[in-house]
């Protein structure tokens, strides 16, 4: 009998030494998958919302489609929760028509990027993520990129008629961030200051260096904002090139704004190992 509840005590000692190890385990397991899923819990996971409308689910399905097709994360209506861009909690974009319509012109312009573009800058864990707007409250501000979260970038944009434009301004931030994240040492700034007038600093608003003002195609900026920065001249320079460009009139060889085209292309088509050279990348297509 002593030997029974010996074996009895041994068994439950071992019940509960299985129970505490597997615990433990279940704890480190969910801690790194917390960790691994940062970039999805940025706003509340589209797959858990609730669609009370055929409307609702078509869409859904699309923008998991697109998703899967380029390697991003589309966001949009309540998903946003409280997320702020300025201090201001953009107005969400909720109508299904509208969401349909935005998620469409959303594929249609990442179309013109290379296959696995995007999943190339998740291999060094950089993720992007998109968030489709109604509008920026009480500002004219039409996109925003946000680099607080060291592995996902986001980018907002408000779904109106200067959609495409703005959103691959957006991707050129994106893709600087990409550049200089692969490789700090490249600079960027140095060599496309270079192209620029002589003694010229951004920030300096001279019009007579602008191309929406002068219309002359030995311009140095395609507008005024351009003058800005560095990064938002490039960004000024590759939203238009990849969208209905007003430039193109500029893009003549040899012009100033050809130049910085064409190291624009250099440099992305460098740093890119997804750029098949058989076929011209769409940035290139007036070169």
């Amino acid at each position: 009998m002593k030997m029974k509840y010996y074996n009895q005590f041994l068994f439950a000692i071992i019940v509960i030494l299985c129970s505490l190890f597997i615990k433990n385990s279940y704890s480190i397991s969910v801690s790194t998958k917390d960790a691994d899923y940062d970039y999805n819990k940025d706003v509340s996971n589209a797959d858990n919302e609730i669609y009370n409308s055929i409307e609702e689910k078509n869409n859904n399905q699309l923008r998991i489609e697109i998703e899967e097709k380029y390697g991003i994360k589309i966001y949009y209506g309540n998903e946003l929760k409280k997320y702020s861009v300025l201090n201001k909690v953009p107005i969400s974009l909720s109508d299904p028509n509208d969401i349909k319509h935005y998620l469409l012109s959303l594929d249609e312009e990442l179309k013109k990027y290379p296959t696995d573009f995007f999943r190339e800058t998740n291999s060094y864990n950089m993720f992007l993520s998109i968030y489709l707007i109604e509008d920026f409250p009480d500002t004219d501000v039409l996109g925003y990129t946000d680099y607080k979260r060291p592995h996902n970038t986001i980018i907002i944009v408000k779904c109106d008629s200067s959609f495409a434009n703005t959103l691959n301004h957006e991707i050129m931030h994106f893709i600087d961030h990409y550049i200089n994240f692969k490789d700090s040492t490249n600079d960027v700034r140095y060599t496309w200051k270079k192209l620029n007038p002589k003694n010229y600093s951004y920030g300096t608003n001279e019009k007579s260096y602008v191309f929406s003002e002068t219309h002359s195609k030995y311009s140095f900026f395609l507008n005024n904002y351009a003058q800005t920065s560095f990064l938002e001249d490039r960004a000024v320079l590759f939203g238009d090139i990849m969208s209905n460009s007003v430039g193109s009139d500029c893009y003549i060889y040899g012009t100033p704004l050809y130049k910085k085209m064409e190291l624009l292309t250099v440099q992305i088509d460098y740093y890119f190992d997804c750029v098949d050279f058989t076929s011209l990348p769409y940035w290139s297509r007036f070169l």
